[in-house]
């Protein structure tokens, strides 16, 4: 039981060790709905929707290229329009170059995990890696650049 204390005549720093002592042992917490404890739990486990930019929005448009890789129309005293080619030509080979590594590494996976029946199991990835596989080198644009003719001579 705790001990009648008068508080009025004790000092503040008094007061609150004698309230410290005087406290009872903490009882477990409550759980109630609008407890801290289940607000975060039913908010981490609540399905967030997030919006990704679909082909047809203008986010997807904006970042889309719009010149072809080829030299084909492109006007040589344009420093922009020659600036704009390379840049698409090196976007492609970069991504042919991408799609190769990424088949190479999907075949390797296949191979490790069919094992013995990787002849049978893993044809169509090793097909398509073989012909991924002369795409594979980014050679850059200089060598179209430089020896470039048009389709009409």
């Amino acid at each position: 039981p705790p001990l009648a204390i008068d508080q009025s005549q004790l000092t503040p720093c008094q007061a609150l060790s004698v309230s410290v002592t005087q406290r009872r042992p903490p009882s477990t917490p409550s759980i109630t709905p609008t407890s801290p404890i289940l607000l975060y739990h039913a908010q981490s486990h609540q399905k967030k929707k997030i919006k990704m930019p679909t082909p047809e929005s203008a986010a997807f448009l904006a970042k889309k290229p719009t010149v072809p890789p080829t030299y084909e129309g492109v006007d040589f005293d344009d420093n922009v329009a020659i600036h704009n080619a390379r840049d698409a030509i090196i976007r492609e080979q970069w991504v042919r170059s991408m799609m190769a590594r990424l088949v190479g590494e999907e075949l390797g996976k296949c191979y490790a995990r069919e094992g013995v029946n990787h002849f049978e199991k893993c044809g169509k990835l090793r097909e398509r890696y073989l012909e991924l596989l002369k795409d594979r080198k980014i050679k850059g644009y200089l060598f179209e650049e430089k020896n470039y003719f048009s389709k009409s001579s």
